[in-house]
This record gives C-alpha cells, sequence and structure tokens, in this order.
C-alpha cells in the first residue's frame, strides 16, 4: 500500500482504513481507531495551517470566529495525535499476535 501524504487536506478522502486484510474484528478496530485519531489530527492541523496563512494574508479576519477557533482546534489536533499514538503500540501487539496465529 502507499504511502498516505505527510499532511492529509481536509477534504480528502480516508486512506482505506476501514476495511484492512486482517482477519481479527479485534486488530482491525484497534488500528481503525489509532489511524483514525491521527488522521483527524492531520486534517485539523491542515485547516490551522491554511487558516493561519489566511491570516498572515489579510484574508482571514483576526475577529472572525473561525480565527478564535484555532486555538481550539490546534488542542483537539494534540489530543488526537496523543490518542492516535497512544493506540499504535496495542495495534502493533495485536497485528504481532495474528502473525503468530498465522505464522506470518
Amino acid at each position: 500500500m502507499p504511502e498516505p501524504a505527510a499532511v492529509t487536506p481536509p477534504t480528502a478522502p480516508r486512506i482505506g482504513l476501514d476495511a484492512p486484510p486482517a482477519s481479527s474484528e479485534l486488530t482491525r478496530d484497534v488500528c481503525i481507531a489509532s489511524g483514525d485519531a491521527t488522521a483527524r489530527a492531520l486534517r485539523l492541523k491542515a485547516e490551522v495551517e491554511k487558516s493561519l496563512a489566511e491570516l498572515e494574508k489579510g484574508t482571514l479576519p483576526k475577529e472572525s470566529a473561525e480565527a478564535q477557533a484555532l486555538p481550539k482546534k490546534l488542542d483537539d489536533a494534540q489530543k488526537l495525535l496523543e490518542q492516535g499514538h497512544d493506540g499504535l503500540p496495542r495495534c502493533d501487539e495485536e497485528v504481532q499476535a495474528l502473525r503468530r496465529k498465522h505464522r506470518i
């Protein structure tokens, strides 16, 4: 599977996380949760970067609701990124268990 872009644009489709080729629902669910949280964090980060560029250009007023929401978006992105990273060890454990079970 090709590697996803470093930053997923807000309108980008999901990167195929809904149906991984895993024989274990637990493995799939654990890994999807981790990947989904990370993908959501990257989308929020991309939205903030776009808005910051608009602020610098003067096309987004500093007093606008969108501009005022940027700190919360960054906080949300950080929490989601931490959630995604925290789920990676469990995902890895589940994948390794599948490898051992199927001797691959």
